[in-house]
């Protein structure tokens, strides 16, 4: 059985569809700081300078049987660590040449609570009492590779090494003692959370990372059999101009689409509210090729920016940069580092979390109440009978469900004999309506005809059934 989200342009045929609106659902902030940079704090950590962009990789840890965090941070950093917390809001931020950026660790028993385990590997000021994994390590993806047969590279790593200015890899048995880099034989620029994972379609690992066009910031693929050597980087989206760029992109991998939950750095205009700021939209592409919006409204947000502005905002309210999503009951789970000022300038950076319905990321419905709206799919070809919908309804609910016809010997749009629907809530699973027909679907076996809601009172995260999409229309989900 296929599943097309709502996000998904090619279940729709948009010339037939009207009155009909698609918005993110909701993501839910939890609101509670897990953990914060602690130069200042009490007491000190003397190597967290700035956490910066943070770039989380948040996962379970199966060996460890712990929740892990690995996460980009400035060890040294003078105009950080010279600059205590309540002068900050009259000052500039002004890198100097010597920041180091490194890679730290750290592990949770649930999720919530985190602890900086005394690793004892890379020196600091000469004392290994610390959290730190790998020095000159910027921007790290880290997984845990579950088809590994190799167990000294169960975990992987690619990041951009600033003491070589090279990408390059790297292994291990337990994710906390890692092989010495392996540079790659491509360069991309890398200067970014290079979200790297094994690609459940064809087997290969695939990176997501950034070349720049323009002086524009640009996600690219690049895709490797072993890891090491890696195909030349090509662009797999854009942003709008220079004011919204896609910062970084961590990737999710669902049925049939890839999701990327978009950094979007705001630049161009110095008067604009959001000038330097970074929240996160969504993006999807169906085969790495190329990302598009999900939803198209001007404005729309997946992870909004907090409230107020530096010092005293919202942990979150200049910057957001997610890590991959994990599935938690019933849920998806969205650690994020989110900073309090703009993105060049002074900011503390803590790790959030978040949350939203499995599976549940955009919804139609009723763009202008007080008018049905009519959902108009794309050719569809049945295989079976199963034909369902993943929706909420509300106490105004209504909705007429009927097959019509896309043969261009008959009226376009007339409805099929037999197929004049009803929609059947399932016990099963209350967010499941399944659409019945006096006439089984497969009865259409081999035919291309569509499916039109008629509705109010709805919202409908995805169709799915057992049906294909025509191909030379729907391109595999890439608008032609």
């Amino acid at each position: 059985m296929n599943r097309f989200y709502s996000f998904d342009t090619g279940i729709l045929n948009h010339n037939e569809c009207s009155n009909l609106g698609l918005s993110y659902a909701p993501f839910r902030k939890e609101g509670t700081v897990l953990f914060r940079e602690s130069y200042f704090g009490t007491p000190s950590v003397p190597w967290e300078a700035r956490f910066d962009n943070g770039y989380p990789n948040v996962f379970w840890n199966p060996l460890r049987k712990k929740y892990v965090c690995y996460h980009t941070l400035c060890t040294k950093d003078e105009a950080s660590t010279s600059t205590p917390l309540k002068e900050r809001a009259a000052k500039r931020y002004i890198p100097s040449s010597e920041r180091v950026t490194s890679l730290a660790y750290l592990e949770s028993e649930d999720g919530l609570h985190w602890e900086r385990p005394d690793l004892g590997i890379v020196a600091f000021e000469g004392d290994t009492h610390n959290n730190l994994l790998i020095e000159y390590c910027h921007g790290a993806g880290v997984f845990y590779d579950e088809a590994e047969e190799d167990p000294e590279k169960r975990f992987k790593l690619a990041a951009k090494f600033d003491d070589t200015g090279r990408m390059a890899s790297s292994f291990s048995a337990d994710g906390i003692h890692w092989s010495q880099p392996v540079e790659w034989n491509q360069n991309p620029a890398g200067d970014t959370l290079n979200c790297v994972f094994r690609d459940k379609r064809d087997g290969k690992f695939k990176c997501i990372t950034r070349i720049w066009k323009g002086s524009l910031r640009i996600p690219a693929v690049t895709e490797s059999e072993d890891f090491v050597t890696w195909s030349a980087p090509e662009e797999c989206g854009r942003g709008e101009g220079p004011f919204a760029q896609i910062y970084s992109m961590p990737v999710l991998q669902l049925d049939q689409v890839y999701l990327g939950f978009a950094s979007l750095l705001h630049e161009g205009d110095r008067m604009a509210e959001c000038f330097d700021t970074v929240n996160v939209d969504l993006r999807y592409s169906p085969d790495l090729k190329y990302f598009q919006k999900c939803v198209w409204e001007e404005g729309a947000a997946f992870i909004e920016n907090g409230e107020g502005s530096y010092p005293d905002g919202a942990p979150d309210a200049g910057c957001v940069y997610a890590s991959v999503p994990f599935e938690q009951d019933g849920d998806l789970l969205v650690y994020y580092m989110g900073g309090n000022g703009h993105h060049t300038d002074f900011r503390e950076t803590s790790l959030l979390r978040g949350r939203i319905e499995k599976d549940r990321f955009t919804y139609y419905h009723v763009k202008r109440e007080g008018t049905d709206a009519v959902l108009r799919s794309s050719n569809l070809r049945f295989d079976g009978d199963g034909l369902f919908l993943d929706m909420d309804t509300e106490a105004d609910f209504r909705m007429e469900a009927v097959m019509v016809t896309s043969d261009p010997k008959k009226v376009r749009g007339s409805v099929i004999e037999g197929y004049e629907g009803r929609v059947v809530q399932q016990k099963d699973d209350p967010r499941l309506w399944r659409i019945v027909f006096d006439k089984p679907l497969s009865d259409l076996e081999g035919k291309f005809n569509a499916l039109r809601l008629t509705f109010r009172g709805a919202k409908i995260y995805s169709i799915s059934g057992d049906f294909s999409l025509d191909p030379i229309r729907y391109n595999n989900g890439v608008i032609l």
